[in-house]
């Protein structure tokens, strides 16, 4: 599944408990699709802050707890900026401090000044690697940041500290996931869901991984689970459709998804990507005019969704409503240039509207992106023929027959060696 089609993940994430050092808060914020929330903030309280301070003969003690004491009360009022101000001017006094860094770094990250956080946190994990929480606190800012990859190896020394890390190991999960990298999504998520049984967001994570790895019984496990539980929400009821749906779903498969997705729609009809995957599973059917139909309205829902336009495209292209057709792979092209199958698409409606010498331009392209592609070239052909251009017509034809063949030898020898 491309990013563009990636569902909302549910996350509650909460920063590890240090005694008498810690400010409880819950916020709920959307990152590149994907909802993070419960995350617990670290305060630390001077008298704290006071037992690590490094020594320095110019350094004014009482001015440095008193801006100690304003950045945390600052910070449990939620004035994170005066915050993050009173820090600064603590890192001035004192800059080897990690405390302050920490507390910096939480500051700007209430703030969404995740970059700034992530930096701050970075410093005060160089100078003391055991302040409270503070590889979590990097990886959450990270995450947050979008540099998934980044936030992996924070996590990974999170979890040698604390190998029952649930939040961890559920964050961890959502960077795979983040980074398309669905198999090694799965082991900390359900290491997570071992630790956490009930928790709700660990279960969506979990089942989402395994749809994307096509472990369609596993997903479908734990979605029933989720709505015997209590859960029917739109965003569970959208997974199972997607679920029953998959690569190889027989017609009762796609009909029960179908079924799904219209709940989902009925609980949230602005759901993002419902009206999309309801359209495709009406297109698998053949039933080309409700394709069409949730297609348009997904488009109404997220003009942006390229691979909604694509398909409606490719529908008006069956139907022979050319006009349309070509209109919609334009948008797909403009939004993405490389688009090997809307060029392909656009060659064959421009052919079809008898437009050869465009035909020919935009199938070079899609053959420049995918040169062992035979229906490419046996089109590309085609279209040189129709402008009266034989040699390189027969070249173009020759090529898709000598693709062809070569594909047939290796699905003869895949069958007479089946366990290659």
């Amino acid at each position: 599944m491309s990013k563009s089609e990636r569902v909302p993940l549910a996350l509650a994430l909460a920063l590890p408990l240090a005694p008498d050092s810690w400010l409880l808060a819950f916020e709920r914020v959307m990152v590149k699709r994907v909802f993070v929330g419960g995350a617990a903030i670290a305060v630390v309280l001077p008298a704290l802050l006071f037992l690590s301070l490094p020594s320095a003969p110019a350094l004014d003690t009482n001015k440095l707890l008193e801006n100690l004491r304003l950045a945390e009360e600052y910070q449990k009022q939620g004035r994170y900026a005066e915050a993050e101000a009173e820090y600064r001017k603590v890192l001035k006094l004192t800059p080897r401090l990690a405390e302050a860094y920490n507390g910096l770094g939480i500051a700007c990250l209430r703030q969404g000044k995740f970059q700034e956080a992530a930096a701050a946190f970075k410093e005060a994990a160089e100078i003391k690697p055991g302040v409270g929480g503070v590889h979590l606190n990097q990886a959450i800012a990270l995450f947050r940041s979008g540099r998934y990859q980044e936030a992996v190896a924070p996590l990974e020394k999170t979890l040698e500290l604390e190998p029952d890390n649930a939040q961890a190991l559920q964050l961890l999960g959502l960077c795979h996931v983040n980074l398309n990298d669905h198999a090694r999504a799965i082991a900390p998520l359900r290491r997570a869901l071992s630790l956490r049984p009930d928790d709700v967001a660990i279960m969506y994570n979990l089942a989402y991984a395994y749809v994307q790895r096509n472990e369609i019984g596993e997903a479908a496990k734990i979605l029933e689970r989720m709505l015997e539980r209590g859960e029917n929400s739109a965003a569970v009821h959208l997974l199972l459709g997607e679920a029953y749906s998959g690569p190889g779903a027989d017609f009762a498969r796609i009909s029960e998804a179908i079924e799904e997705f219209k709940k989902a729609i009925a609980l949230d009809p602005k759901l993002p990507r419902a009206r999309y995957r309801l359209g495709l599973a009406y297109l698998k059917l053949g039933r080309l005019d409700q394709a069409a139909e949730e297609l348009k309205k997904e488009l109404e829902i997220d003009a942006g969704n390229f691979m909604a336009t694509f398909y409606l495209g490719s529908i008006y292209l069956a139907k022979q409503q050319l006009p349309e057709a070509i209109r919609l792979f334009e948008k797909v092209i403009a939004l993405k240039p490389d688009h090997a199958e809307a060029l392909f698409a656009m060659g064959k409606a421009q052919l079809e509207a008898g437009s050869p010498a465009k035909a020919v331009d935009v199938l070079t392209k899609a053959i420049e992106v995918n040169r062992a592609w035979p229906e490419a070239h046996y089109l590309l052909g085609r279209a040189y023929l129709k402008m009266g251009k034989t040699a390189e017509g027969r070249r173009e034809l020759e090529i898709a027959d000598k693709l062809n063949r070569e594909e047939l030898e290796r699905v003869k020898r895949k069958l007479q060696k089946p366990d290659q």
